[in-house]
């Protein structure tokens, strides 16, 4: 038996701090259960497990102490901040399946990104070979235990599912991949078809 380890690349041509969370570290990080238990299968609420990031009281993203309105928030390139009060469309993001890859710069950040902070989304595309799966969240109050001071169970229903799945079109050219939720908060649908050429 072998033990191997890996060492930490530093990076010495940028001047921002960045983590990027994979599909696989997505799909096993703990979620809130307050957000898990309204039916949200946006993997928005994962982001507070990095240090720096944490929400408001109205459930903002707010990174490395800046107001939610200076971080800039994109889903494969295409900015999911609501005009109306500057704040991320936290629905608009893909579920924990149909994400490749978040990443979130913190302070110093080049012109690109155009604000304190940035959150960039990446959602998967298909392959040359068919993957996909099945899944369903299920978590009710049956389930819990009670608090250990009040005896309270405190009230949760939860019951997600969704199927996805990637493949080709045209082998080496052409793929697609769609992702459907359905739960608490209606019918989820996040689709990517990309074409190379």
């Amino acid at each position: 038996m072998t033990v191997e380890a890996t060492v930490a690349v530093v990076v010495t041509d940028a001047s921002n701090v960045a983590v990027t969370k994979g599909s696989l570290e997505l799909n096993d990080l703990p979620v809130a259960i307050g957000t898990r238990a309204s039916g949200s299968t946006s993997a928005f609420s994962t982001l507070t497990a990095q240090p720096g990031v944490q929400t408001d009281s109205n459930n903002n993203i707010q990174v490395a102490g800046s107001l939610p309105s200076m971080t800039t928030i994109s889903v494969d390139g295409i900015s999911t901040v609501d005009l109306g009060n500057w704040d991320a469309l936290t629905e608009l993001f893909p579920s924990f399946n149909a994400i490749e890859e978040i990443k979130v710069s913190e302070t110093l950040n080049p012109a690109e990104y155009g604000g304190v902070a940035d959150v960039t989304t990446v959602s998967k595309s298909g392959t040359n070979t068919f993957h996909g799966g099945a899944f369903e969240n299920f978590q009710n109050t049956d389930l819990n235990a009670s608090d250990t001071f009040s005896h309270k169970v405190t009230p949760v229903k939860l019951n997600d599912f969704g199927v996805f799945l990637g493949g080709p079109i045209i082998r080496n050219r052409t793929f697609f991949f769609v992702g459907l939720v359905l739960g608490l908060c209606g019918l989820l649908v996040s689709a990517s078809v990309l074409l190379l050429r």
